[in-house]
Protein backbone atom coordinates (compact mmCIF):
# COMPACT_ATOMS: atom_id res chain seq x y z
CA UNK A 1 0.00 0.00 0.00
CA UNK A 2 1.40 3.39 -0.89
CA UNK A 3 1.28 6.60 1.12
CA UNK A 4 -1.71 8.07 -0.71
CA UNK A 5 -3.80 4.97 -0.03
CA UNK A 6 -2.82 5.14 3.65
CA UNK A 7 -4.00 8.76 3.83
CA UNK A 8 -7.29 7.83 2.16
CA UNK A 9 -7.84 5.15 4.78
CA UNK A 10 -6.94 7.59 7.56
CA UNK A 11 -9.42 10.16 6.24
CA UNK A 12 -12.13 7.51 5.81
CA UNK A 13 -11.62 6.33 9.39
CA UNK A 14 -11.64 9.91 10.67
CA UNK A 15 -14.86 10.65 8.77
CA UNK A 16 -16.54 7.48 10.08
CA UNK A 17 -15.58 8.26 13.69
CA UNK A 18 -16.71 11.85 13.29
CA UNK A 19 -20.11 10.74 11.92
CA UNK A 20 -20.48 8.31 14.82
CA UNK A 21 -19.67 10.98 17.41
CA UNK A 22 -22.04 13.49 15.80
CA UNK A 23 -24.79 10.86 15.64
CA UNK A 24 -24.32 10.02 19.32
CA UNK A 25 -24.47 13.69 20.27
CA UNK A 26 -27.57 14.35 18.17
CA UNK A 27 -29.53 11.15 18.90
CA UNK A 28 -28.52 10.13 22.41
CA UNK A 29 -26.95 12.98 24.35
CA UNK A 30 -28.64 15.95 22.71
CA UNK A 31 -26.87 18.94 21.16
CA UNK A 32 -27.87 21.46 23.86
CA UNK A 33 -26.86 19.13 26.69
CA UNK A 34 -23.54 18.40 24.97
CA UNK A 35 -22.79 22.09 24.35
CA UNK A 36 -23.68 22.97 27.94
CA UNK A 37 -21.42 20.22 29.32
CA UNK A 38 -18.60 21.20 26.96
CA UNK A 39 -18.86 24.84 28.01
CA UNK A 40 -18.84 23.88 31.70
CA UNK A 41 -15.82 21.64 31.15
CA UNK A 42 -13.87 24.46 29.46
CA UNK A 43 -14.74 26.88 32.28
CA UNK A 44 -13.61 24.38 34.92
CA UNK A 45 -10.37 23.71 33.05
CA UNK A 46 -9.63 27.44 33.11
CA UNK A 47 -10.24 27.49 36.88
CA UNK A 48 -7.87 24.54 37.33
CA UNK A 49 -5.18 26.16 35.18
CA UNK A 50 -5.41 29.55 36.85
CA UNK A 51 -5.48 28.02 40.34
CA UNK A 52 -2.83 25.32 40.10
CA UNK A 53 -0.43 26.10 37.25
CA UNK A 54 1.84 28.21 39.45
CA UNK A 55 1.98 25.42 42.07
CA UNK A 56 2.58 22.52 39.69
CA UNK A 57 5.98 20.92 39.30
CA UNK A 58 6.01 19.06 36.00
CA UNK A 59 8.02 15.90 35.28
CA UNK A 60 10.35 17.90 33.02
CA UNK A 61 11.57 21.46 33.30
CA UNK A 62 11.04 23.98 30.50
CA UNK A 63 14.54 23.03 29.34
CA UNK A 64 13.53 19.35 29.15
CA UNK A 65 15.45 18.20 32.22
CA UNK A 66 13.73 15.46 34.25
CA UNK A 67 12.78 16.73 37.70
CA UNK A 68 12.62 14.25 40.56
CA UNK A 69 10.23 16.20 42.81
CA UNK A 70 7.00 16.40 40.80
CA UNK A 71 3.38 16.78 41.78
CA UNK A 72 1.76 16.74 38.35
CA UNK A 73 1.23 13.91 35.89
Amino acid sequence: MNGIQNYKLDYALYAAVNRSIESTIENIVGRVRFEDASSEHLKLMEVVKSTFISESIFPCSVEGVVQSNTNCY
